[in-house]
């Protein structure tokens, strides 16, 4: 196995086990678009992507009350547990919470998303 997969599978491993508790089921809400042949018409619907992931606070020293909140989250998921790419505006559903998403970053092994979300 290459480093990529290696580490992937050690933070599903940690998924599955010593971080259990903390990881979530979640959905990626984003609009996609519907074109109807018959009437020409184009419809926005919300698609739902299945995912899991660890949805935490944001650390202390992230908050400048400007452009991060108290109260916004961090949410770490997993690349190939997620079928699309998640974009800026995009939602994540977990439970009876929803988070806009406003910032999206890639570590540098493109291994996980940290997503910067706030509660809506």
């Amino acid at each position: 196995m290459g480093l990529h997969a290696d580490i992937t599978q050690d933070i599903a491993n940690a998924f599955d086990g010593e971080l259990a508790d903390a990881v979530k089921i979640a959905s990626l809400v984003y609009l996609s678009s519907s074109y109807d042949v018959g009437t020409g018409e184009v419809s926005e619907i919300d698609t739902k992507v299945s995912t899991r992931g660890v949805i935490q606070p944001i650390d202390e020293s992230m908050i400048d009350d400007e452009a991060v909140l108290r109260g916004d989250v961090a949410i770490l998921i997993l690349q190939d547990e997620l079928t699309t790419k998640p974009k800026i505006d995009d939602f994540i559903a977990s439970g009876l919470n929803r988070y806009h998403i406003y910032n999206i970053t890639a570590d540098p092994a493109d291994v996980q998303w940290t997503m910067l979300g706030r509660e809506i």
